[in-house]
């Protein structure tokens, strides 16, 4: 989890880390220190108890990030505006499971946007039971389990993806100005 907080779903994500503890602990997960310490994310109840969970300092060069990430999930509670991470781990081939709140129903594919129940909110600090969240173990445990499903789901992603790099999306920018500023000369 990149940038973990409250809106970006840490409680879901903490209920997710427990249920993988007792399920599969062989399955170590990533938080990227941003916004959020891991020492106040080790403070939040049963947080410092999960032996599967690895810290790592924000960084500048998230390439540094992706190289250490096989699944990426996203369990965002608010509605995104966009969806970064998620992007950027589709963008290198890496499987991605997100809450589908808000933008990212638009930016990943729906087979790959999993449930969060609407009580989960940016005013909720409450762990999910583990029927909650037992559509995203069920799809983590597939992904890790079975290396042809997560490659075929990261080349499906990273296709799906390819609209928002860079040149790409210069190129469209490029290209609507360019037609209002015709559209303005008429």
């Amino acid at each position: 989890m990149i940038n973990p907080s409250r809106e970006k779903g840490l409680f879901f994500f903490l209920g997710i880390a427990k249920e993988l503890q007792s399920a599969r602990p062989d399955i170590p997960l990533l938080i990227v220190e941003s916004r959020s310490s891991a020492a106040s994310i080790l403070k939040i109840s049963g947080a410092s108890a999960l032996g599967n969970l690895r810290i790592m300092k924000a960084t500048p060069r998230p390439r540094e990030i992706y190289a250490r990430t096989r699944i990426t999930f996203v369990p965002s509670v608010c509605h995104e505006t966009f969806g970064r991470v998620a992007v950027e781990s589709a963008l290198n081939g890496i499987p991605v499971l997100t809450s589908g709140r808000g933008a990212l129903s638009e930016v990943i594919p729906s087979e790959f946007n999993l449930p969060i129940p609407e009580r989960f909110t940016l005013f909720i600090d409450a762990m999910p039971t583990s029927a909650e969240v037992a559509p995203w173990l069920e799809a983590i445990i597939q992904l890790w389990d079975n290396d042809a499903l997560a490659l075929n789901a990261g080349a499906t992603l990273q296709e799906s993806a390819q609209r928002y790099r860079q040149e790409q999306v210069v190129e469209r920018s490029f290209n609507t100005c360019e037609a209002l500023v015709k559209k303005r000369k008429k």
